[in-house]
Order: structure tokens, then C-alpha cells, then sequence
């Protein structure tokens, strides 16, 4: 540093502090203050399936999208949770090796989104005008570099059944089959993070709204066909489809193109009926009832017959 200079930044400024400063609030947007921070410390965040009220403040980490060249000086610095992260020094982090302005940056961005959610579909407004809308916004917001968001959008395949082939992927970028998989599972282990599938949040209550209220594992076809009602989509999504999107959230369990909460399986087998009501108390009885299979007669085995 020159001579005479001062530095930009105080030696014992922490994160926190840094989230204050240098703020360049645009139109419709304030400047943060200490209290909206505290406010989004404190504020519960949750995955609506997983059904937990753990604030922000007491998360891991490693449920957020970080990149992995800050997770080891992260964990180096003995950096557990959000409230640590907050409270380190940003002199500490940069002095690490491999961590620049440019993965600072990048968990700056990374609290400010988690303290200030930008939920996809909140209020009958912003609702989703299809199930391709909401995975396009879904996946654009959560990953920036262009090429990998075609690829994650080509493999979930809001409006197919079956996902485009990798080698088709391949053709197209020049790229072999195993180079795309890599790309590809990386952008999906990205969206797996519950930091951003928070972003889909009031999505998830609907879900998990229709689930509760049956209480058993629902065919994705049907649970297809009561989404599409409830958000007024013109176009039932496939339910393969949907069924790629629900698998990316750990707290729904997906078999035999049929899905359940995750939580209630493992409490032992899901009792029928359920709830009249959702999240809006708005009535949730619009799957009808659950088709019975016809008793099957007793299969004989192999020997004489009497």
C-alpha cells in the first residue's frame, strides 16, 4: 500500500460489518441497517417438508452455496454456522490461502440472499404462470454461468417425460458425454443446497400441503393434476417431470412413481384421510380418493392341482 494511504477497510471489520458497507441500493430497494439484520439472523429457515424452525443464524456453512475454495480456510478458521461466519473478521479470511476479493464477494452475495429470500412464486402476483416457468426461473436464478443452466434445464425437461440425452448435450457444446455428466451433477448438487431451494419455498408448502392432507405416497401424475389446479396452470406438467424437480429436496421420498413425505415413512406407515386445509385455507380435498386395487385371487403354486 502506498505511503500516506489509508485502507479501505478496517483491520477488525467482520463480515457483518462488511454486509453494511459499500451497499449500492437501487430503485425500490433500501439500504440495509443493523436491524434488518438482526431480523434475518432470527428469522426461522426452513425447507417446508423437513419442517424445522431453526433461524438462520444457527445453520451450517455447508448448506450454503459456498464455493469449495472458501469451505477450507472456512473450516480452517473453525467456522460452523452462520452466526460464526458473521462474526469472523474479514482480514482473517482473506489472509487464508486461495481466498481473494472475488470469493468474498461471492459469500456476501451468498448471506445477503439467504438473510433477504428472493422466493419464486410468493403471492397470487408473482404465481407461476406454468411448471416450465418456475423451473426456468428456478434454475436461472441459482446458477449464472449460461451453458450449465441449458444443461440442468435440458435435463429436468419441465415439459417432457424422459430428460435430453447427454450425448445430444455433447453435440451440441462440442463436449464429450462424461465432460456434461460432470457438469451436470455439479449444477444438481448446486440446487440440492437448501439454501437455494429456499427459493422455492411457497412451492413447497403447496406440496407438501397436498401431501399432508392425504398422508400417504400420491402418484406424481395425480399430484401433477392437483398443482395444476391450484396454480391455474393451462398445461398439466408430466409427472416424470415434476418427479425430477421434488427429487432435488431431500425431505420427499420418490418410488414407484408415487411420492411421500420423507418424514412420514420413517414414523411408520402413513395413516389415510388427512387434513381438509392448506397453508391459505384453501380446501386441499382435490384428489378424490385414492383408487383400491380389486383383490387379486390366490396364485396357486406349481404341483397338482385338487
Amino acid at each position: 500500500m502506498p505511503r500516506g494511504r489509508k485502507p479501505r477497510y478496517p483491520a477488525n471489520l467482520t463480515i457483518r460489518g462488511y454486509l453494511l458497507r459499500d451497499q449500492k441500493p437501487g430503485r425500490g430497494h433500501k439500504a440495509i441497517t443493523e436491524d434488518d439484520l438482526d431480523r434475518g439472523l432470527d428469522a426461522p429457515f426452513d425447507i417446508p417438508s423437513e419442517l424445522t424452525t431453526r433461524p438462520v443464524r444457527g445453520i451450517s456453512v455447508h448448506e450454503l452455496d459456498l464455493p469449495s475454495r472458501a469451505l477450507g480456510p472456512i473450516r480452517k478458521l473453525r467456522i460452523r454456522t452462520v452466526a460464526d461466519l458473521m462474526a469472523a473478521r474479514r482480514a482473517d479470511l482473506l489472509s487464508q490461502d486461495r481466498f481473494g476479493e472475488i470469493t468474498l464477494k461471492r459469500i456476501r452475495r451468498e448471506l445477503l440472499d439467504l438473510l433477504f429470500p428472493r422466493y419464486i412464486g410468493e403471492g397470487e402476483a408473482n404465481a407461476p404462470t406454468s411448471f416450465q416457468a418456475l423451473v426456468k426461473c428456478f434454475v436461472l436464478r441459482a446458477i449464472d454461468d449460461d451453458r450449465k443452466a441449458s444443461l440442468t434445464l435440458g435435463r429436468l425437461a419441465p415439459t417432457a417425460q424422459r430428460p435430453q440425452p447427454l450425448r445430444e448435450f455433447g453435440q451440441r457444446y462440442d463436449l464429450s458425454r462424461e465432460r456434461i455428466r460432470q457438469i451436470v451433477d455439479d449444477a444438481f448438487s448446486r440446487l440440492r443446497k437448501p439454501a437455494l431451494l429456499a427459493m422455492l419455498n411457497p412451492f413447497w408448502r403447496e406440496v407438501c400441503a397436498i401431501l399432508e392432507s392425504w398422508q400417504r405416497p400420491i402418484p406424481l401424475a395425480r399430484l401433477a393434476d392437483a398443482l395444476t389446479r391450484r396454480y391455474g396452470w393451462r398445461q398439466t406438467p408430466p409427472g416424470a417431470a415434476l418427479g425430477r424437480l421434488l427429487a432435488l429436496n431431500y425431505g420427499l421420498t420418490i418410488k414407484n412413481e408415487s411420492v411421500c413425505l420423507a418424514r412420514l415413512l420413517a414414523t411408520g406407515r402413513p395413516r389415510p384421510g388427512g387434513g381438509p386445509e392448506g397453508p391459505d385455507g384453501k380446501s386441499l380435498d382435490i384428489l378424490g380418493p385414492f383408487p383400491v386395487p380389486p383383490p387379486q385371487p390366490p396364485v396357486r403354486g406349481p404341483g397338482p392341482q385338487s
